[in-house]
């Protein structure tokens, strides 16, 4: 796969949400919009605040995590954005093409530290660089 050249009209900033239900409102943190890719990010907790811009935490179930994600729409020859996952920071193992969406919820997440990225493919398949990366940790449920 080859990789585009980074989106200069693509900002990505990564919103993350935790919930479980009867474990209390999740929480998160937000990431200034960066016009560089990639960029740092502070990652996501389960504390009880509630992350700016006024999102609150969705449901799920007692032991199923889910994780929302959200970034700014990309803009210019861009198909779609792929989700990149994975338990270990820079190393991710899972990929979901979510297509051309601003926000995303992983759900079935089993309680541990997860890493977030995504990227934007054009018409072709050709996938730009990793934006930001985020985590969130699931908690044991309690």
């Amino acid at each position: 796969m080859s990789m585009m050249k980074p989106l200069s009209a693509l900002f990505l900033s990564l919103l993350v949400i935790i919930s479980l239900a009867g474990c209390g409102s999740g929480g998160g943190s937000t990431a200034s919009t960066d016009s560089s890719l990639p960029s740092s990010v502070t990652g996501g907790s389960t504390g009880g605040t509630t992350p700016a811009g006024g999102t609150t935490s969705t449901g799920g179930t007692a032991s199923t995590g889910v994780v929302k994600l959200s970034w700014d729409p990309p803009q210019g020859a861009v198909a779609g954005i792929n989700l990149h996952y994975g338990t270990s920071p820079g190393s991710y193992t899972s990929t979901i093409k979510a297509g051309m969406v601003s926000s995303y919820a992983v759900s079935g997440l089993a309680p541990g530290t997860y890493y977030f990225v995504v990227t934007a493919y054009d018409s072709a398949g050709n996938e730009s660089v990793y934006s930001n990366e985020v985590q969130a940790v699931i908690p044991a449920s309690s």
